[in-house]
């Protein structure tokens, strides 16, 4: 009998709460899915957890990664390995409630839907499964639009796992594997492909919150990456912003501002859509886009709109850097300092730019910028910065 239902599993060193995810998924009450469980370079006894599991469950299957690619390989490899239609991540160390997933299905079934979401997130310390704290989704008997995840008080959304058909996922272009906000990249890639969700009511989903290792999205924000990797996400639909929001991005301080729920760039941006008019253009810039779906479209956009000059020039280097041609990218970004030396993002742009063009890949050199970048003294960083980049410039090029 053909199999539905692939539910995937990426697991890094996870071995104290694998086993009680994996029992939550045969708590659903499903006849026919599967179990995708890869390691990504663990540490610990992982895979050792995950073979005792395999052979007490045939549904499992198990792949490996060599070493630690981060989560949104470790999804990648598990999706790309499934011949199933539909696709469920649950994180090696949440736990699902009985009986949910297929409510999930049913829900999909009726709406013909690409995805389907659990109406609450409920956070819960280690072992201890209670009510500490619950997000709420809000858009409810709708389809989820892209400019939902911008409004207050909606909920995570498709930002936190949800259901979705592998068609979606590869018309996604799936997980990113440059930068450690991967689910919530996937949930803005999905809704930014024209792919239609759904809130299933009365269904929901355990978070866990680890007081020793802590969640994959708390380590991130405790490195200080929290507007850094924001940006990263952004950065792939920028061009729907308006000259405004994309100016005030630019300016903004990603390395120094990261205090979750106060300030960080997902604020900026989320405040900054209760503006009269930047919803409105948003929505037109996206159907606009989405009618088109070309990878050249903003580059066009940059190149032919009356957006104004600033914005046409970070567009346009966006694209080249996506596209590899990391030269203009690097003259572009290089051209704007002139006119705005205080922008730390365009330097962190150059220099991501500039790696890439010496062979370092997409994720080494995120990680590389950041650390440079947020090593500097804030009293003359700006100096420093120009500095330790033009310093690399040289030694890049001898």
């Amino acid at each position: 009998m053909n199999k539905r239902l692939t539910i995937i599993i990426p697991c890094y060193n996870c071995d104290a709460t694998l086993k009680e995810a994996v029992e939550s998924c045969y708590a659903q009450g499903l006849e026919n899915f599967e179990i995708f469980m890869v390691d990504d370079g663990s540490t610990d006894n992982t895979r050792a957890v995950m073979k005792k599991l395999a052979d007490k469950h045939p549904e499992v299957k198990l792949f490996y990664h060599d070493k630690n690619r981060g989560g949104g390989a470790a999804r990648n490899t598990a999706v790309e390995n499934s011949e199933e239609e539909i696709i469920f991540c649950l994180d090696g160390d949440d736990v699902l409630p009985p009986k949910v997933l297929p409510k999930m299905l049913s829900l999909m079934k009726e709406k013909r839907c690409d995805g389907v979401l659990f109406e609450e997130t409920r956070f819960f310390y280690d072992k201890n499964i209670k009510k500490i704290e619950i997000v709420k989704n809000t858009v409810i008997d709708k389809p989820i639009e892209l400019a939902d995840l911008f409004k207050e008080k909606t909920g995570f959304l498709t930002k936190h796992n949800f259901l979705y058909t592998k068609e979606s996922f590869n018309n996604s272009g799936g997980y990113p594997i440059d930068h450690g906000f991967d689910t919530q990249t996937f949930g803005l890639r999905f809704l930014s492909n024209g792919h239609k969700a759904y809130v299933c009511l009365g269904t929901f989903y355990f978070h866990r919150r680890s007081k020793v290792a802590g969640s994959y999205f708390m380590r991130e924000c405790a490195e200080g990456r929290l507007s850094f990797n924001i940006y990263l996400m952004y950065e792939e639909i920028i061009h729907l912003f308006s000259d405004d929001l994309i100016r005030k991005i630019f300016n903004y301080d990603i390395i120094g501002n990261n205090i979750l729920g106060l300030e960080n760039l997902s604020t900026l941006i989320s405040n900054f859509f209760t503006k009269k008019g930047e919803h409105d253009f948003f929505i037109k810039n996206y159907k606009t886009f989405i009618k088109r779906q070309s990878p050249e479209a903003y580059a066009q956009d940059a190149r032919n709109s009356d957006r104004d000059g600033f914005t046409k020039k970070i567009m346009e280097a966006i694209y080249n850097y996506k596209s590899g041609a990391y030269d203009k990218a690097f003259d572009l970004y290089s051209d704007l300092t002139a006119s705005h030396p205080n922008s730390k993002l365009l330097y962190v742009n150059m220099l991501r730019s500039l790696l890439c063009k010496n062979g370092f890949g997409p994720r080494q050199s995120n990680d590389y910028v950041f650390q440079i970048f947020q090593s500097q003294k804030p009293k003359s960083r700006f100096l420093l910065l120009a500095d330790k980049v033009d310093r690399l410039f040289k030694k890049l090029w001898k």
